[in-house]
């Protein structure tokens, strides 16, 4: 590993958080969520989690539907992993057929986190859940998968990651 690599993950993609930013709609089942993120069709060169890309939009549809089905864990603590704006997990807190008590949006970086809070906020009086965000960089420890493990452990407990 090079010197300098720790010090460029350390930075994550906080050159992203200049980027013009927009509440762009986007539609998971039947409702309709107002999103912080850069608003490009393209995003060109940007690795961002600030930018809601077209598999995040089919995850969440996907995971609606499937909760809503009766074929994912409906009740426990939800964690998505690099949630990037929070689409998915916004939509899993937003979710009728969905009880979880906890949905925790994770993501390496501190400036895409900051933005998903935004969206938790946008979102607040439509929420079933406690929703948050933590900071996680893959590899380390995180509160959230943590309290899924323990949950896990008690039965008829149900959890989503």
């Amino acid at each position: 590993m090079d010197d300098d690599e720790p010090d460029l993950q350390a930075m994550g993609f906080l050159f992203d958080a200049a980027a013009s930013k927009a509440e762009v709609r986007f539609t998971v089942g039947d409702q309709a969520f107002s999103i912080l993120c850069i608003a490009d069709d393209d995003p060109g060169a940007l690795q961002s989690g600030q930018y809601v890309w077209p598999a995040a939009q089919a995850l969440a549809s996907y995971v609606v539907e499937q909760l809503e089905s009766g074929k994912l864990p409906r009740e426990g603590v939800c964690v998505e992993l690099g949630a990037g704006c929070g689409l998915c997990g916004i939509a899993v807190a937003c979710c009728p057929a969905a009880a979880f008590q906890q949905v925790v949006l994770t993501d390496h970086d501190p400036g895409t986190s900051a933005t998903a809070r935004r969206n938790i906020e946008l979102q607040e009086d439509r929420l079933r859940a406690e929703v948050r965000t933590e900071q996680l960089q893959w590899g380390e420890k995180c509160s959230g998968v943590e309290m899924v493990r323990k949950e896990a452990r008690r039965p008829k407990q149900g959890d989503l990651m």
